[in-house]
């Protein structure tokens, strides 16, 4: 994943923050993990507090990614891949 965090910083603006007193678009919280082979994941999670990156089905139940976090994802050769409900890990498109 060539320029992952440079390509990080371009991340869609799809939470809000509300920090300040008028409420802002932020980018959401990503965790990185790196393996002892040097390769790093990248996840995405509502764990992480991330409840507005997401489409869902009814009030609470996640049913996959938002459009422009699968959009930025494609432009990079990228995919948003599920591994459980309501979080998602960046990995190369084969």
């Amino acid at each position: 994943m060539k320029f992952l965090k440079q390509r990080l910083t371009k991340l869609p603006k799809t939470e809000w923050s509300y920090d300040n007193e008028t409420p802002e678009m932020i980018q959401p919280k990503i965790k990185l993990w790196e393996n002892e082979e040097g390769k790093t994941t990248v996840c995405l999670s509502s764990e992480q507090g991330n409840m507005s990156s997401f489409e869902y089905l009814g009030e609470d139940y996640i049913v996959d990614i938002k459009p422009e976090l699968q959009n930025w994802a494609k432009q990079y050769g990228w995919v948003w891949e599920c591994q459980y409900q309501g979080t998602y890990f960046l990995r190369e498109e084969y």
